[in-house]
């Protein structure tokens, strides 16, 4: 799992910043792993887009996952999916499902106990991706340093509070995200043994 710079910064971002990190690092690994070009038409690819949306708007407004579910629960099905692209595709799906956590657990965190979920249901969402040998951990450490620069400084500027959702003011500061570049992977000498 990537350490970042200042792991308490991470822990004092509002806990909707914590989950629209996720969904920000999502989208990033969907981009690069099922590029629109080579993938269109992929139901999958553009569920996984779908979602990443939902917990971007859960974020902005802080609540709202309650009509989601029937989204969500979609991302979970992925998540057990066993299909021919089970291993290609099968950290993405693991990330999503921790992403989703993250947001779930954002929404419900004014009423019930779960402040204490949020940040380790992200940084799953981060080990889940990192799991992918095409995914390179120092850029996942960057990009999420980068993200938490930015959402810190736009949430201090608004005066956002832990529980408030990110607002537009929030999410108009922040760029649009770009693919992740992958790693081309050499087989190791025990699978070219095979």
């Amino acid at each position: 799992m990537p350490a970042f710079a200042d792991s308490a910064q991470l822990e004092a971002l509002p806990l909707c910043g914590q989950a629209l990190l996720g969904g920000r690092m999502i989208r990033r690994a969907v981009m690069a792993i099922m590029p629109e070009a080579t993938h269109s038409g992929d139901a999958e690819r553009e569920l996984m887009m779908r979602v990443c949306d939902t917990i971007e708007v859960c974020a902005r407004d802080g609540t709202g996952t309650q009509s989601a579910l029937a989204m969500f629960a979609e991302a979970r099905a992925l998540r057990d999916m066993r299909d021919r692209f089970a291993g290609e595709r099968e950290a993405l799906r693991h990330a999503l499902w921790w992403a989703v956590d993250a947001s779930r657990a954002a929404d419900v965190a004014r009423e019930l106990p779960f402040e204490a979920c949020v940040t380790p249901a992200f940084l799953n969402a981060i080990a889940a991706l990192g799991a992918d040998r095409r995914i390179n951990r120092l850029q996942i450490t960057i990009l999420v340093s980068g993200d938490i620069d930015l959402i810190a400084f736009a949430c201090a500027e608004a005066g956002i509070g832990r529980f408030d959702g990110l607002t537009n003011h929030v999410m108009g500061r922040l760029p649009p995200v770009h693919a992740l570049s992958l790693n081309l992977i050499r087989p190791t000498p025990e699978e070219l043994a095979r």
